[in-house]
């Protein structure tokens, strides 16, 4: 996900994408899965040593990625299969990737096995704290420095006095996801920098 302060300059480009999309009657689980065959194809591209189109095949995917949640939005057509459905086609191509790695750099299998376990637990801590912050008041899922309301928008505690009533989600975020998001980039070592 994009922060709050950069969205607003890239937002353009994915509301473009998303209007052509709706103009030629694709709809946002075909967008899904469209990005989806995209990314498996960029995770071949790096076992197959084809550096720059696996580059540009996960740009390619990861675009499209986000433009199909703006045309959920903008067509009124957001659910809950279409939000497990995205978030399992990005796990799955995050693996292709690892895997054409550990295909193509045998040797380094190892670290990708750390950086692999170090993405597992980032997401499930992620989904447990949303599954819990749901649980506990009843909307939005809970990211570092904001609140993903249940429209798909971004609330900032900062701006968003919904968030005022809820200090136990201050501390989940500063705490437990933060030690998360620090553990992942040690962990991810020079990939993540």
């Amino acid at each position: 996900m994009l922060d709050t302060h950069a969205r607003r300059y890239v937002q353009p480009a994915f509301d473009a994408g998303a209007a052509l999309a709706e103009r030629a009657g694709i709809t946002p689980v075909q967008l899904t899965v469209i990005a989806f065959a995209i990314g498996l194809a960029g995770g071949v591209s790096v076992a197959l040593d084809q550096a720059p189109a696996a580059i540009a095949l996960l740009w390619l995917s990861g675009y499209l990625d986000a433009v199909d949640g703006t045309l959920a939005r903008r067509a009124g057509r957001t659910s809950a299969w279409g939000t497990v459905l995205d978030i399992t086609c990005d796990r799955i191509v995050e693996f292709a990737v690892l895997a054409g790695l550990a295909l193509r750099f045998p040797e380094s299998r190892m670290a990708i096995i750390g950086l692999l376990g170090a993405i597992i637990f980032s997401n499930v801590v992620f989904l447990l704290v949303g599954a819990l912050s749901r649980e506990t008041w009843g909307e939005g899922v809970l990211l570092p420095g904001r609140l993903v309301g249940e429209d798909g928008g971004f609330h900032s505690p900062e701006l968003d006095d919904r968030v005022d009533d809820r200090p136990f989600a201050a501390d989940i975020r500063v705490h437990s996801l933060g030690d998360v998001y620090r553990i992942t980039a040690v962990a991810r070592g020079p990939w993540f920098f």
